[in-house]
């Protein structure tokens, strides 16, 4: 099994590696805007931002829409372009992967569940790869701009711009919505997106897993995990049914759901 995950993680990168580039620019330039809209905005106030304001500005996602008041609703555009493009770079290399090669690898192995447990641990890997990078690349957005390497959020500032009331939050809990939270989303939501994948059609799993994000940003309800990831959606925030607690164990059960209904029915398809 370890011979499988090394071929994926191998193979894998190397067959995303165009799609790595273009979230680099793409990471790049949303973190051009969001920086100079920062500093535009908050004027005198921008010298006292922190590490963690500029990963709100970034990563925060989209205002709390109240029920009923669905005409003030804007597409969150820069937000979205994070979560599609690290959907299209996870897409369609486990089904291209047994299409070739792979029904070698396949073959060889003892038994299936092998083959996919190679692949959701190159599906994870890659993922907090490229949060990495983009907390990273943040981060020397941060510094450029001359912000304190803080995680401690500046109220003035994520309150203008990353549209949050942090008046109830917990010491460290923007931070961990802010930090752990995406990661958690992005693998479960990924997870998901590979077993449909696999199930149906590549397109499926990237419609289903893309629903849920472009949904997420409208309606705040718990079904819709992605809100645990979005900061202006949090219960301390906007008083809303998504609690910062709650998160990490609605993404660990649909991660585990997912990993199982995957692993059943790929042990049972006819891949000839």
């Amino acid at each position: 099994m370890i011979g499988i995950c090394k071929y994926d993680l191998k193979e894998g990168f190397k067959a995303i590696r165009v799609k790595l580039v273009f979230f680099v620019v793409l990471i790049t330039w949303i973190n051009y805007v969001t920086g100079n809209t920062l500093n535009m905005q908050m004027g005198d106030i921008s010298r006292r931002a922190t590490l963690i304001d500029y990963i709100a500005c970034v990563i925060g996602g989209p205002r709390y829409i109240p029920k009923g008041q669905m005409n003030s609703y804007v597409i969150p555009i820069l937000w979205l372009a994070i979560y599609v493009v690290i959907a299209y770079t996870v897409g369609s290399y486990p089904t291209q992967d047994l299409r070739g090669y792979g029904q070698h690898i396949l073959m060889r192995s003892e038994k299936r569940i092998h083959w996919w447990i190679g692949k959701c641990v190159w599906n994870s890997v890659v993922v907090i790869f490229m949060f990495c990078v983009l907390y990273g690349m943040t981060a020397i957005n941060a510094m450029l701009h001359h912000a304190r390497m803080s995680l401690t959020p500046t109220k003035e500032i994520v309150g203008l711009v990353a549209y949050t009331n942090l008046e109830n939050a917990g010491k460290n809990e923007v931070a961990f919505v802010l930090l752990v939270m995406p990661v958690m989303v992005t693998l479960a939501l990924s997870m998901l997106q590979m077993a449909i994948e696999l199930i149906i059609v590549p397109i499926a799993g990237f419609f289903v897993s893309q629903s849920i994000v472009f949904l997420s940003t409208m309606y705040t309800i718990p079904v819709l995990f992605v809100n645990y990831a979005i900061l202006p959606h949090n219960g301390f925030s906007s008083g809303s049914s998504i609690h910062t607690l709650h998160g990490p164990i609605v993404c660990i059960l649909v991660y585990a759901i997912t990993f199982i209904i995957g692993a059943v029915d790929f042990e049972r398809c006819d891949i000839r």
